[in-house]
């Protein structure tokens, strides 16, 4: 089986990530920036690295990759995605990086020109603005939420009944009003989806999950097939040749108009769930990845809900790693 060097040890998706790939065989490499995550001490080798705006940060990776001699790289939350270019630049294309193509990562993590994208391409999505831009609104139409335009998922949002509440939350946020959106709200049952792409770009599995409870991070859902759901994350992929994972939500209007709300270029907090549904997209991209033959998996277990909570490891106060510190 390969190694594997997965980011964010301390978040959920990191946890997620180590354990569903420990779970297929895999050696894990875990790093994270802070040396008391515990993903670090359930993961097969583990090490920190500084965070990954740091000048240091894809050298420091590159030198993990060298040392652990690691097969492939799984970057795991948005502040690695915005980098991407400068990793791929110090590992020299030597492994491979599971996430989509690059240019469509800087699309959709700003979540203004990733709406303007997915309309343009017919794609259904909730009437978007920018904060600064909002002046044609009516008291009819709203509430509305608004939410940054560059975020991590979806911390952040509010759902405004005013003009007076968005500028107040524009205001408190301190945000320029350039940097929030404005989008219509729409009632209806909210899902995320994960779309299980190679860098070949062939679609393996999509798995779709209603999400009745969400602050900011999956804490209930269900794995759920929905059609509708289902038909869109395909014009999705038909659309945007990822080339790579994506966490796709949308909401199902109560009329059944699926709309896409966001779309996350990378594995979701939620992948955990996929994995446990009887689809392990992680072991399935990284197999791919190093140029096994894989089978399209289009089915997962229907009704397969995930709960989170506060669990401990106990570890030797001598185990803890050190916090990363650049040569000198």
């Amino acid at each position: 089986m390969a190694r594997v060097l997965t980011t964010a040890a301390g978040s959920d998706i990191g946890v997620g990530a180590i354990q569903s790939l420990e779970q297929a065989g895999h050696n894990v490499v875990a790093v994270d920036m802070d040396s008391y995550s515990a993903g670090l001490y359930i993961a097969d080798d583990a090490a920190t690295v500084p965070p990954a705006t740091h000048d240091d940060w894809p050298n420091a990776m590159s030198a993990i990759v060298q040392q652990y001699d690691v097969d492939v790289v799984i970057p795991l939350i948005d502040p690695e995605l915005s980098e991407l270019s400068r990793l791929r630049e110090a590992l020299c294309d030597t492994v491979p990086i599971l996430t989509p193509r690059i240019q469509l990562v800087s699309s959709l993590q700003d979540k203004f020109e990733a709406c303007k994208l997915l309309s343009k391409k017919g794609l259904p999505v909730p009437e978007t603005c920018l904060a600064s831009d909002a002046a044609h609104l009516s008291p009819s139409d709203f509430p509305r939420f608004v939410k940054p335009r560059v975020a991590h998922g979806s911390r952040g949002t509010y759902l405004a009944h005013s003009m007076t509440d968005v500028e107040d939350f524009v205001e408190e946020s301190q945000y320029p009003m350039d940097d929030m959106l404005i989008q219509q709200y729409i009632e209806g049952t909210e899902y995320t989806s994960n779309v299980t792409v190679t860098q070949e770009n062939e679609l393996l599995s999509i798995v779709t999950k209603e999400v009745p409870i969400k602050r900011g991070n999956t804490i209930w859902g269900v794995t759920r097939n929905s059609p509708p759901i289902k038909n869109l994350c395909e014009d999705v992929y038909e659309s945007l040749d990822p080339s790579g994972p994506l966490n796709v939500q949308q909401i199902l209007a109560e009329d059944g108009t699926p709309y896409i709300l966001e779309i996350n270029p990378r594995f979701s907090g939620s992948s955990c769930l996929t994995v446990e549904a009887g689809v392990n997209e992680f072991d399935l991209l990284v197999r791919a990845a190093l140029g096994e033959e894989v089978n399209r998996s289009q089915t997962f277990k229907e009704g397969i809900g995930i709960l989170r909570y506060t669990d401990q490891i106990y570890i030797r106060e001598d185990s803890v790693l050190t916090e990363w510190e650049p040569d000198h």
